[in-house]
């Protein structure tokens, strides 16, 4: 298989403290401890790495809400849960990724509207 770096891309989505870290809002659902066993987020890192060195585009996707959650929608049992939790709130460390990005990393934040 051939990939073209002008038209591939790695997309890492929702590698973030609430949804897989220890400490985070969703830690007892189980997510981490499945994520720590798996190694998830260091096989992402390697893959991430792997990207660069081809140099293929790698795009960080983020669920963010604002604090109060009032933009998030509630049609979801998975959207209801992180307005009850106060979780994935913009600017705070649940929110931020368990990845290091660096610079030229495009990053992406992604909002559940109504």
């Amino acid at each position: 298989m051939r990939i073209d770096p002008r038209t591939t891309a790695l997309l890492v989505v929702d590698l973030q403290n609430d949804t897989v870290g220890g400490e985070g809002a969703f830690a007892d659902s189980g997510a981490p401890a499945f994520a720590r066993e798996h190694g998830v987020v260091e096989n992402v890192m390697r893959l991430v790495e792997a990207c660069r060195a081809a140099e293929l585009q790698v795009i960080h996707v983020w669920h963010v809400d604002e604090p109060g959650h009032g933009d998030s929608t509630r049609n979801a049992d998975l959207f209801r849960g992180i307005a009850a939790a106060d979780a994935l709130v913009r600017g705070t460390w649940a929110c931020s990724p368990c990845l290091v990005s660096s610079p030229t990393t495009a990053t992406s934040s992604s909002r559940s509207s109504a």
